[in-house]
């Protein structure tokens, strides 16, 4: 009875592939919108590995958003709610297991809403602004009308 117990164990423990413990879960996320949530996790979970361990953070010069929680696995990202002028913005986030033993990183990317955008552009519009002849805009378009050198008439003699 043990020999069979010792053998499931052991059978067990071979299908279980530890090779990609302590890497980001998926590898490749996809472009997040501003506000938008992504769950990320360790790979090959608790099975392999203290996944208590685990450390979560993001590139310290680019890194915009929230890590919740920043430890453990799962953890979810939470993108910021707006971008400056919905310049979409690149950076990386870190994953560390086991004390440093491990390191891994994925690229996110974060982009404005189409409800953004458009928001952006109807503020660019209302703020324009313009009229009235005693503005110097108006002044500098009829500069070159005022300095365009004058033809003398000639006349017959």
């Amino acid at each position: 009875m043990i020999q069979g117990m010792l053998l499931l164990l052991s059978v067990a423990e071979a299908g279980r592939d530890c090779s990609s413990w302590g890497e980001i879960s998926p590898a490749e996320p996809p472009p997040l919108y501003t506000g938008e949530s992504y769950t990320l996790y360790v790979s090959g979970g608790t099975q392999c590995g203290d996944i208590d361990s685990c450390s979560w953070w993001l590139d310290e010069f680019n890194g915009s958003g929230e890590l919740t929680p920043a430890s453990g696995s799962p953890i979810d990202f939470v993108a910021p709610g707006e971008l400056e002028s919905c310049i979409p913005i690149s950076f990386q986030l870190f994953l560390s297991c086991t004390d440093g033993a491990t390191l891994d990183s994925v690229d996110l990317t974060i982009q404005c809403t189409a409800e953004d955008k458009e928001a952006l552009i109807g503020s660019e519009e209302a703020s324009l602004s313009g009229g009235g002849c005693g503005e110097i805009s108006s002044a500098l378009l009829l500069l070159p009308v005022v300095l365009l050198p004058r033809r003398r008439r000639r006349t017959a003699q």
